[in-house]
């Protein structure tokens, strides 16, 4: 399993998410903790594979997988976008 880690901008704008969005989106991130490679798609933009998008009805969420010494297995939300 991988730790989820996110910036206090993420969470504003996760905590701002009405219920069906918020649902959909947690469900969404437990499966990525899960399995972050085959639950995401690449990034068009990114110059790395690592860095990955999460692309759901109500929002989209930009993604790094981190995979480093140790066993350390991290994904990172850098950006939470709601559609509303």
């Amino acid at each position: 399993m991988y730790k989820l880690r996110y910036e206090a901008s993420v969470e504003a704008v996760w905590d701002a998410l009405p219920g069906d969005a918020r649902n959909e989106f947690e469900q969404a991130l437990s499966n990525v903790c899960l399995d972050p490679w085959n639950t995401t798609e690449a990034h068009p933009a990114a110059e790395h594979e690592q860095q990955r998008i999460l692309v759901l009805r109500h929002s989209t969420a930009v993604l790094v997988i981190i995979e480093g010494p140790e066993g350390v297995r991290r994904v990172r939300v850098l950006e939470l976008q709601f559609f509303g």
